[in-house]
């Protein structure tokens, strides 16, 4: 097994707007299976006793591939798309400007903290965005038009799914939130020698799936 090697990177925009300090750690394991980004707070931005404003720094660390016996470390699409993702939870770190850094960028509520992410990743189902930088590692020719727009038709199949899926947490989220939306107690025992059943929120989604 040969060693993990880290690379380090630092982007750092110290203008006239003073917007930004990121950090990239790059990681490429030796291991045969691939690990999720994440974006990490180092400095959270807030409003200074002096008037001035604190930069935020971000770190985005990343678990990529090994290098081929021949290539380099590859990535595929679904790994652009998650490193798009974690650059919209950095730059909504790095733009957020807030008099509290504990409720600066995804310190925010849950339900906005994956808005910009989640815009950031149709950058990566863009096929004019794909045009501009995938190329092949050998010859440097950009991805071909007819593959690109192929493969980003190719997030709209079993769009249905996705769809039934969203209605049902739509639907949850009414129940729970609405008035008395648990009857009694979270886990319900039918008798004292029994097992203990499923709570009431697993059961409501299982009959609202099977209804």
């Amino acid at each position: 097994m040969g060693k993990c090697l880290t690379q380090g990177y630092g982007v750092c925009s110290v203008s006239v707007t003073k917007v930004l300090c990121i950090h990239l750690n790059i990681v490429i394991h030796c291991m045969s299976y691939w690990l999720i980004s994440i974006v990490s707070f180092m400095l959270g931005g807030r409003l200074l006793d002096d008037g001035s404003y604190q930069l935020p720094v971000v770190a985005i660390v990343c678990n990529f591939p090994s290098p081929g016996v021949s290539s380099p470390p590859l990535l595929t699409h679904n790994m652009v798309e998650n490193l798009f993702h974690e650059m919209g939870h950095a730059m909504h770190s790095m733009l957020a400007r807030t008099q509290y850094q504990h409720v600066t960028g995804t310190r925010c509520s849950t339900d906005f903290a994956e808005v910009p992410s989640v815009l950031m990743e149709y950058f990566a189902w863009d096929p004019r965005v794909l045009m501009r930088f995938a190329r092949h590692y050998k010859t440097g020719q950009s991805l071909p038009e007819e593959f690109a727009q192929r493969l980003c038709q190719g997030r709209t199949m079993f769009g249905a799914l996705e769809m039934q899926r969203q209605v049902l947490y739509a639907m949850i989220d009414q129940i729970y939130h609405g008035k008395h939306p648990l009857d009694g107690s979270t886990y319900r025992y039918p008798s004292p020698c029994s097992e203990p059943a499923h709570s009431d929120t697993t059961r409501t989604r299982y009959s609202m799936q099977h209804s």
